[in-house]
């Protein structure tokens, strides 16, 4: 008996320190006390950065931008949801939300806005940094057999990695809300809180179907830095029109696009591929060039790519190159190489620079294109039949052949 006793002891202080919350007084003092400092913040400005990583795991991420923010709490809101102003990394308006609508720029022309629509009440508009930080830290607070939760001490900080098992994901507008997703995902977030002011400064969790890894961190914070009564959403938004219904839609632009570029000889941009190498259009003149624009969160992209890399063999013989354009020009390259081998494309996949997707497919995906051997732009087309992919690629083959 003593020597169960004693394995048994030693299994305890070597097993990984998981528990729920009313298990961990320390945890449980270190939340209380984040919600108290949490609650009083009224307004806030501050600037954030948000990484995506493709999978939950990727050290990699595939996205990372930058962004400035106007936040007020809006207690009017059954949902929670705070207002907020954000900008771009140069200090271009980029969203809004005014406890009724979402607004965004369309092309820099006019405003759009939107009633961002949910289940039970919710409205499904990303929080803001101190928003979300609280709806968490109160989550975490509340009773949950669902929940389990570790302490990490990192010297200046502190992290609590809190584990949720739910029927399907949990997400934040406002109050927490189930996404559709897959039946019986773990919703994973890490809370990072610094020791000197009990605020949390960076939130990782999961998003999206399948799930990806955001990650946002806050600096530059300035606290209650103007009156919440005062506050009004409408002062931070430029003076745009809103659309009228007139606008054109994306397919017809992009039909306009293709019509403006045909003909014409393709750009010749360098651009970094995911093997670190680089590649221009213009290396590959005196042979065909299909080239596929498509981004990582491009679901008939992923349908798309058995079809794409039959091409690569059936048509070797004829001096067909194949090559693909990842949209997200700010991620890593590491990322996309992952993402190729993940996917086993068998063509080169580079990195967008900010206008080469642009000036071809206006940032829609997936889009392909047909470069003569004389580098001239001969052909093109959007779109992937993700239900009959038989449909698209018979279109693709039929553009392959004309310029073969």
């Amino acid at each position: 008996m003593k020597r169960t006793i004693i394995i048994l002891a030693v299994l305890l202080a070597t097993a990984p320190s998981v528990f729920s919350r009313t298990e961990s007084d320390q945890t449980t003092a270190i939340l209380q006390k984040t919600a108290e400092i949490l609650k009083g913040i009224h307004t806030a400005s501050y600037d954030y950065s948000r990484e995506m990583y493709y999978e939950p795991t990727d050290s990699f991420y595939y996205s990372k931008k930058y962004f400035h923010c106007l936040e007020c709490e809006n207690p009017a809101d059954t949902a929670r949801n705070a207002l907020m102003v954000e900008d771009d990394s140069k200090g271009n308006f980029y969203r809004a939300y005014d406890g009724e609508y979402t607004y965004y720029p369309e092309q820099d022309k006019y405003i759009s806005k939107s009633i961002p629509t949910g289940f039970n009440g919710i409205k499904i508009v990303k929080p803001p940094f101190f928003n979300f930080a609280t709806s968490l830290v109160d989550y975490f607070l509340s009773p949950n057999p669902k929940l389990q939760l570790e302490l990490e001490d990192g010297g200046d900080y502190w992290i609590i990695d809190g584990k949720i098992r739910e029927f399907q994901l949990i997400a934040f507008f406002g109050k927490p809300y189930q996404m559709p997703s897959l039946p019986y995902p773990t919703s994973h977030f890490r809370l990072r809180i610094q020791k000197s002011t009990h605020l949390p400064d960076r939130i990782s969790y999961l998003m999206g179907h399948p799930q990806q890894r955001w990650v946002d961190e806050c600096s530059n914070v300035s606290l209650n830095p103007f009156p919440a009564e005062s506050f009004s959403v409408a002062d931070h938004i430029p003076d745009l029109p809103e659309p009228d219904g007139q606008e054109k839609s994306a397919r017809t632009l992009l039909k306009e696009q293709f019509a403006k570029i045909s003909g014409q000889p393709a750009p010749s941009d360098t651009l970094l591929v995911s093997d670190r190498t680089t590649l221009s259009l213009s290396q590959h003149i005196g042979h065909p060039i299909f080239l596929m624009f498509t981004s990582t969160n491009c679901g008939p992209c992923i349908t798309s790519y058995p079809v794409i890399n039959s091409f690569v063999k059936d048509y070797a013989d004829k001096g067909l190159h194949v090559l693909g354009v990842m949209r997200e020009a700010d991620s890593q390259i590491e990322a996309i190489e992952r993402y190729k081998q993940k996917h086993n494309l068998e063509f080169p996949l580079m990195r967008d620079n900010n206008h080469f997707h642009e000036y071809f497919s206006l940032g829609i995906t997936p889009v392909f294109v047909l470069i003569d051997r004389d580098g001239i732009v001969r052909n093109a087309y959007s779109g992937f039949d993700i239900i009959q992919p038989e449909k698209t690629e018979k279109k693709l083959r039929a553009m392959i052949e004309e310029a073969l």
